[in-house]
């Protein structure tokens, strides 16, 4: 019973909020120095509440109930499978993920302005993609 609800439950889960959940706890990373990526924070609030976090309670909600099924998954593993998993539901490539990333504490969160801003222009995307390790080709 505990897997027909389980997997009814990732059924409603919004494939494009479960990207961009995806994406928003990737964009911290920095290349330069190899720190941040996938943190399993934006689930606290002191996350959720910020600018570029709107609607993502919902998502991040809808997820809550597989670690409490599968209390060996962290946040940070399940919100990249769920990226990957949307990424393969809307039609695209199977994308493989490596788990084993831990979570990190509410004291921990990532500084706010990690996300390229909403507001920003081209100019400060492309350094925020910068710093995460792509480039413009």
């Amino acid at each position: 019973l505990a897997d027909r609800e389980a997997r009814r439950r990732a059924g409603s889960v919004d494939p494009a909020g479960a990207l961009r959940l995806a994406f928003h706890e990737a964009a911290s990373y920095d290349a330069a120095t190899g720190e941040g990526g996938a943190s399993g924070t934006t689930r606290f609030d002191v996350v959720l509440d910020r600018d570029e976090q709107a609607g993502m309670s919902g998502v991040v909600n809808d997820l809550e109930f597989i670690t409490e099924l599968y209390s060996n998954i962290s946040f940070a593993d399940l919100y990249q499978l769920a990226g990957a998993v949307a990424v393969e539901v809307a039609g695209g490539p199977a994308i493989p993920v490596r788990l084993g990333r831990r979570d990190l504490p509410e004291a921990e969160v990532p500084a706010e302005g990690s996300l390229p801003s909403v507001r920003g222009n081209a100019s400060s995307i492309t350094a925020a993609f910068t710093r995460m390790g792509f480039s413009e080709q």
